[in-house]
């Protein structure tokens, strides 16, 4: 299954040499080789191919380990025949994965050197601050480190797997990083802004309660979104989506609210290094009286935050609608009466709701600084319908209403 091509380039004519029946037997000998079949010249007599199969499983671990030293053996196996400036490359399905993983490593870490760089900065520049940044950086690793040790766990030695994707690992140091910063973010700017007016120990306590409500909703949502990648039988997108569950809950309830938290305790004043909060002030109290004539009455507190929450509502309202007519859509699919155009419309009208959705989410959070309290409630009703597609997907297929590969092409398009 799968074996490996071997080829030799000379740069000379090897058709009436003993070189390539030598290079065969020694390559019969080399670890890990079951098989060498009978060299084939190729149309110049200047390069030979030999079909070689190993011992191992082409698609594991170790068949990679072996691609290296088989290369070199015919290389050294080249040379002992005689053969002038021997060129020797490996092709087939395990030398592909050879160079892919390769490839991923160097890749990995270079993106992770990257990430971490560009995130630093952002946090320095935001903060304003040598020292926070460090160790939010450092709780990044650290939840990334345990998220895969998890997963790991789970999928290796409980599970069984013969290990871990190699793409697993950079897609999910990549998400995870994103949304962890995108948490500290939050707790920390609210931190800052409420140093304004109370204590580090207090404010550190304010940020963490104005800011966890829409923190562990969106973490609550994100864990249950990606961990219906579990449901999928490829092993690699069941270990992504238990890392992103598990990463997510463990940044969500772990890290921002327990960990962060009690850094920035510990350090006190210290926590936004170099920069010192300043004694807090309070509020100062308006002048009773009636307001100056040259001055506009002020706006009432409130109308601009109660138009915005209107206005997210009927977006909500509408974001759940789609969500909904795109599950009809989804039943109405397997209905030779569907058309394109209808499928076209539902997508349309979702896409544009959300993007809609997404941005009236940040400017609510912005305009009510985190307290969430009915808006939070509103997000979580339009993520009910998401999640409800899935479900009916999943009994879709067990119920057979989902036509199999072998099933007769369905004249409808896709959604």
């Amino acid at each position: 299954m799968a074996p490996s091509t071997v080829v030799v380039h000379s740069q000379d004519d090897l058709r009436s040499g003993p070189a390539p029946a030598d290079i065969a037997a020694a390559l019969t000998d080399a670890d890990h080789v079951s098989r060498v079949a009978d060299p084939r010249m190729g149309k110049d007599g200047k390069t030979v191919f030999y079909e070689v199969v190993l011992d191992l499983d082409p698609y594991s671990s170790e068949a990679l380990d072996a691609i290296g030293p088989l290369e070199q053996a015919t290389q050294s196996a080249a040379r002992a025949a005689g053969v002038r400036d021997a060129t020797v490359l490996i092709g087939g399905e395990t030398a592909q994965n050879a160079d892919i993983r390769s490839a991923l490593d160097r890749d990995t870490a270079f993106v992770v050197l990257l990430v971490l760089a560009i995130v630093t900065a952002v946090l320095v520049l935001l903060l304003r601050s040598l020292l926070a940044p460090l160790y939010l950086v450092a709780t990044l690793i650290l939840s990334f480190l345990a998220t895969l040790g998890a997963t790991t766990f789970l999928t290796v030695t409980v599970l069984g797997d013969d290990g871990i994707g190699n793409r697993v690992t950079a897609y999910v140091f990549v998400f995870l990083v994103a949304l962890g910063v995108d948490y500290n973010i939050f707790i920390m700017s609210r931190f800052k802004q409420e140093l304004r007016t109370r204590p580090p120990a207090k404010a550190i306590t304010a940020a963490l309660t104005r800011t966890g409500a829409v923190v562990s909703s969106a973490g609550l949502i994100l864990a249950v979104t990606f961990a219906v990648l579990m449901t999928q039988p490829i092993r690699e997108l069941f270990q992504f989506g238990f890392a992103m569950a598990f990463g997510i809950l463990l940044d969500t309830f772990l890290i921002r609210p327990l960990l962060v938290p009690a850094v920035v305790r510990l350090l006190g004043e210290r926590a936004l290094w170099p920069a010192r909060p300043g004694s807090p002030q309070t509020p100062s109290t308006p002048l009773s009286g009636p307001p100056s004539a040259d001055v506009p009455a002020a706006r009432p507190a409130g109308t601009g935050s109660g138009r915005l929450l209107r206005a997210f509502t009927w977006i909500a309202a509408v974001e759940a609608c789609t969500w909904a007519g795109l599950l009809v859509g989804m039943y109405l699919k397997y209905v030779p009466e569907t058309t394109e155009l209808g499928v076209r419309i539902f997508g349309a009208l979702h896409g544009a709701a959300f993007i809609v959705y997404v941005s009236l989410t940040v400017l609510v959070a912005i305009r009510l600084k985190w307290r969430l309290g009915r808006t939070t409630i509103f997000a979580l009703l339009a993520a009910v319908p998401p999640f409800m597609t899935v479900a009916f997907e999943i009994w879709a297929r067990r119920t057979g209403r989902l036509p199999g590969p072998a099933s007769a092409p369905s004249p409808t398009p896709a959604l």
